[in-house]
């Protein structure tokens, strides 16, 4: 299975998604926000990150930038509600920028393990 980091400022669903990451067979990692994710991506090798896009520090737009020029091979997932802002638009300024998938809150194991497999399998 993958090598997968979920970055989450919210640690009920960054707890969720490593539970159900984990009981579909990853081997998943955390992080709280795009700062920690990148030093984590420079520490170990992942198949996949999946990074909600509105957190502090540095969101995940940004760590998309970061990651595509310089972990071309790791897939991103972008996920998120939208907050303030429509989450269509704020997943397709994710794609805009590099996400290889796009997932709207609240996640539910199907389509999370599912999105999940359609990427490492790509």
């Amino acid at each position: 299975m993958a090598s997968i980091l979920v970055v989450d400022d919210d640690p009920i669903l960054r707890a969720i998604a490593t539970d159900i990451l984990s009981d579909g067979g990853h081997t998943v990692s955390e992080a709280e926000n795009g700062r920690e994710a990148a030093d984590a991506v420079g520490r170990a090798r992942f198949d996949l990150v999946i990074t909600d896009i509105l957190m502090p520090d540095v969101d995940g737009l940004e760590l998309i930038g970061r990651l595509k020029k310089s972990a071309e091979a790791v897939k991103i997932l972008a996920i998120s509600s939208g907050g303030s802002f429509h989450s269509k638009d704020v997943l397709d300024w994710a794609t805009a920028v590099g996400a290889d998938g796009i997932l709207s809150k609240p996640l539910t194991r199907d389509r999370l393990l599912d999105a999940v497999s359609k990427l490492i399998t790509a």
